[in-house]
This record gives structure tokens, C-alpha cells and sequence, in this order.
């Protein structure tokens, strides 16, 4: 009996380091296989990640041009608006710069309150950046800044000259709130 104990003692102690001798082998195996798991997965995070980063970019240059774009629009709009109200109101100081025209006594109380009425009401314009467009009479015409409303016969003038202006115009910014109207020679 004891031999065969000493023979199944043996045969486990094959069997065992049978087995041991086989572990390391598929240790390996598996490590390699986890490494390269593992570098696939990195691989996967990592374009992951490049396309998160790519996509937060973009989203990003898109939220900066929708702010311009809306600050632009603002803009425009506030100055939309003062053209429209400036555009409304020039009819008045229109007539209030035909009633100065038509006092004759420049000396008269009457005269010198609409004259201060006028004044201040440039100003204010002034203020909100409205500027009357400047024309002097021999000046060339200009299509972006003047309406021809009529033309004449003027042997002193050459052709598409400014003879006189008949309704002032005013700017606002660049932009033109209403055209100087003037007549024309030749």
C-alpha cells in the first residue's frame, strides 16, 4: 500500500507540475491578448476622443460666428431704425428751415426762436450721428448721394454739374437717409 501511495503521490506530483509548467504558457498567451485588447481599445478611445475634441471645436467656432452674427444684427437694426425715425422727422425741419427762409425781418423775435428751434434740432441729429451731405453749386453729380429732379440749359457749368440743391440730404454713418435733391446742367 505505501508503494502505492508513493506511486499516486508521484503521479500528482507529475500531474502538478504537469500543470504548473502549462500556466505560465497560457499566461502568456492571455497577456498578449489583453495587451493587444487593450491596445485596440486605446486605439478606439483615442479616435474617440479626436473626434469629441474635433466636434467640440466646431461647435465652438459655430457658437463664435452665431455671437458676431447676432451683435451684427443688432447693430443693423438699431441703425435701421434710427434711419427710418430720422426719415420721419426731416419733413419738419424742412419746414421749420422754409419758415426761416421765409421771415423777412432777420431781426424779429419770431425769426431768432425758429432759428433756435433749427439749431437745436441739427444738433440733436448731429448727436445721433445724422450729418446733412455737403454740396456746393459747379460740383460733379453724384448718383450715390444725389437725385436729379431737374435739368437746365448753363453754358457756365459742364455737363452733369450741380447748379443748385433743392431739398438737403442727410447721411447716417455711411449710409444715405434721403438723397439731395438738385437740378442739373447740360
Amino acid at each position: 500500500m505505501a508503494a502505492n501511495e508513493e506511486k499516486k503521490s508521484t503521479i500528482k506530483e507529475k500531474l502538478a507540475k504537469k500543470k504548473l509548467s502549462q500556466i505560465p504558457n497560457v499566461k502568456k498567451e492571455s497577456h498578449k491578448e489583453n495587451v493587444d485588447e487593450l491596445k485596440k481599445s486605446f486605439a478606439e478611445k483615442e479616435t474617440q476622443c479626436k473626434n469629441l475634441f474635433d466636434s467640440l471645436q466646431r461647435t465652438m467656432a459655430e457658437f463664435d460666428n452665431f455671437r458676431k452674427r447676432t451683435e451684427k444684427e443688432k447693430l443693423n437694426i438699431y441703425g435701421n431704425a434710427v434711419c427710418e425715425t430720422i426719415e420721419k422727422i426731416l419733413p419738419v425741419l424742412d419746414n421749420l428751415e422754409r419758415a426761416l427762409s421765409s421771415i423777412s425781418d432777420k431781426e424779429s423775435n419770431y425769426y431768432k426762436g425758429i432759428e433756435m428751434v433749427v439749431k437745436q434740432f441739427v444738433c440733436v441729429l448731429e448727436d445721433l450721428g445724422v450729418k446733412a451731405i455737403k454740396i456746393e453749386p459747379g460740383e460733379d453729380f453724384n448718383h450715390e448721394l444725389h437725385c436729379a429732379v431737374a435739368h437746365v440749359e448753363d453754358e457756365n457749368l459742364g455737363e452733369n454739374q450741380i447748379v443748385d440743391e433743392l431739398e438737403k440730404g442727410y447721411k447716417y454713418k455711411d449710409k444715405v437717409i434721403r438723397y439731395s435733391k438738385v437740378r442739373v446742367a447740360n
